[in-house]
């Protein structure tokens, strides 16, 4: 009698015996369009179907395989797709010149804006409406196509992101793993020499200063280039380099006005008054929307954005030390001289250069500086974005635990949450290596200082988490049994299987399945089976360690 794993290991021969038949038609012709009617050699096997009538099987079972539920087995497994992607297959012969062409128009794009700005980091300048189309909003998207391509790639799942398109993107430079800006010409590029050119493009006009108050900051950027352009065009020396004039030359920098007419015109006398309209518009929008998140691309109110951006970049560092002063003396007023108070006032000054009381810096003192974190405190400001949305995501895995009898195992395709399976194989990436080390702080600490080389934060281009942020991660996922390294049995049926078992749990809250439950026939009967191979020891301790997580019991008759 022919057992099922005998007849599995035909299966995969008898696949790859055709694969390499198809391999050595593209050695051949140099594609895999195989016709119908192609005949070769091997064909003399009774046991191998024609050529043609395999590749095109491949297609269909591919179609099938992505109306398919994730994780169901099928014939054509994702170890299979990716064989056949290495060598460049395509998977939809009838359109692929269409799409080949349309990708190929797209790269030279991206070619030609790498070749100009020596980056593929391409900026999002805004949404297409009746009015504007903004400038590489096209590129931009196809950007994020390709980056999702590539994490499918990593992911080992089927994905448009061939060899050669690979091999393409990245003898350009393309970058992976972060779009923010890192290096000093990527800084000058984003946001404001990217913001000027969108303004450009907008009104249709060379000279936009009217309007560079639309994007806070730009004013005093495009004067401190004017200063630096001038110098290179008279001595050809100074911070401004032949790149960097090159790029203001092409927009007829030359021919640009320094100043913002409309903001001279409109704005409030002072630094202070500034900051209080801004801080009313603050609130209005909190009390619109129920958050101070404000986008950092909001059409609505652009300076909002980048204002709400300022403050946390000057004020953040301060904001944790106000916290804890108002901790310390238990009432929370700014005004109390209090020695929590009076560490906030002296970090200010040493932050900012104040050398004496009432001092100023453009019309702001040290005291100024106290009352905008008050009130920004009162009002709930969100400091750190990214901690907030870390802090929401670790919630949400409390709660999984809670309903999942103590479990912190998400899988990464969790139907009814993917963003918390993404979210938690992420933090086994960012933080799995250090956790390991044990419950000492400090040494996570230091460990951590050591992997990065530095002593504040964790890395130039890790969205600024600091070493005290990371080994608060750690510490908290700790404290609730995180697991770091989760078991990888490799057995689909299997897994299956189980997944009907933690479904029952979370229904009845037990795993003393009935021989006669419906819903997942055969299901008691696999549970039977597991305590008998239990006993027996031919359960892998990734098994053991999944069924004990959902709290199996292995003698059924206690």
């Amino acid at each position: 009698m022919t057992t099922n794993r005998n007849k599995n290991l035909r299966d995969d021969e008898r696949w790859n015996e055709n694969y390499n038949r198809l391999v050595a038609f593209k050695d051949k012709f140099g594609h895999t369009n195989v016709p119908r009617k192609y005949v070769d050699d091997d064909e003399e096997d009774d046991d191998l179907c024609p050529l043609g009538n395999w590749v095109n099987n491949q297609r269909t079972e591919y179609r099938v395989y992505q109306k398919r539920t994730k994780g169901k087995a099928g014939p054509l497994t994702p170890e299979r797709i990716a064989k056949l992607n290495a060598i460049d297959f395509q998977w939809n012969p009838g359109k692929q010149a269409e799409y080949d062409n349309a990708w190929n128009t797209m790269f030279q794009e991206l070619v030609d804006f790498q070749q100009k700005y020596n980056t593929t980091k391409v900026p999002k300048l805004g949404c297409k409406d009746d009015k504007n189309d903004p400038p590489f909003r096209k590129l931009f998207g196809w950007i994020e196509g390709q980056l999702a391509a590539y994490n499918k790639l990593m992911r080992n799942q089927p994905t448009s992101l061939t060899p050669d398109r690979l091999r393409r993107l990245e003898s350009i430079g393309m970058s992976w793993n972060t779009r923010r800006a890192v290096t000093k010409d990527e800084k000058w590029l984003k946001p404001y020499y990217f913001n000027l050119v969108a303004l450009q493009h907008k009104y249709n006009m060379i000279d936009v200063s009217e309007h560079y108050h639309e994007y806070r900051g730009l004013a005093k950027w495009v004067k401190r280039q004017k200063h630096d352009y001038d110098k290179y065009l008279q001595y050809g020396e100074g911070r401004m380099t032949a790149w960097r004039f090159g790029l203001l030359q092409s927009i007829n920098f030359a021919r640009m006005s320094t100043t913002c007419k409309e903001e001279i015109a409109s704005s409030p006398n002072s630094n202070n008054e500034r900051w209080a309209m801004m801080y009313i518009k603050l609130q209005a929008y909190k009390e619109q929307y129920g958050s101070t998140l404000v986008p950092t691309e909001w059409q609505e109110d652009p300076s909002l954005a980048l204002w709400v951006s300022t403050q946390r970049v000057k004020y953040g560092q301060l904001a944790s030390i106000s916290t804890m002063a108002e901790e310390l003396d238990g009432q929370g007023k700014v005004g109390d001289t209090t020695a929590g108070e009076q560490r906030l006032r002296a970090s200010v000054a040493l932050a900012f250069n104040y050398s004496y009381p009432g001092q100023s810096h453009q019309g702001v003192t040290a005291e100024d500086i106290v009352q905008r974190i008050s009130l920004l405190n009162e009002i709930d400001f969100v400091w750190d974005p990214l901690e907030e949305q870390w802090k929401e995501k670790y919630q949400r895995l409390i709660a999984f635990q809670t309903r999942e009898n103590n479990s912190t195992l998400v899988f990464h395709d969790y139907d009814q949450d993917p963003e918390l399976g993404q979210w938690v194989e992420k933090q086994r990436v960012l933080y799995g290596e250090f956790a390991r080390m044990g419950d000492d702080v400090e040494a996570l600490k230091e460990s951590i200082r050591r992997a990065f080389d530095t002593s504040t934060y964790a890395a130039e281009g890790e969205n600024g988490r600091t070493v005290e942020t990371m080994a608060s991660r750690i510490s908290r996922l700790n404290s609730i049994g995180f697991v770091w390294d989760p078991p990888l049995v490799g057995d689909d049926q299997w897994m299956e299987k189980y997944q009907k078992l933690r479904a029952y749990v979370k229904e009845f809250d037990s795993v003393l399945v009935p021989y006669d439950y419906s819903a997942a026939p055969g299901l008691g009967n696999w549970v039977s089976q597991q305590r008998r191979s239990y006993k027996w020891k031919t359960l892998s301790k990734e098994q053991i360690f999944l069924l004990e997580s959902i709290g199996f019991v292995w003698d059924a008759s206690v």
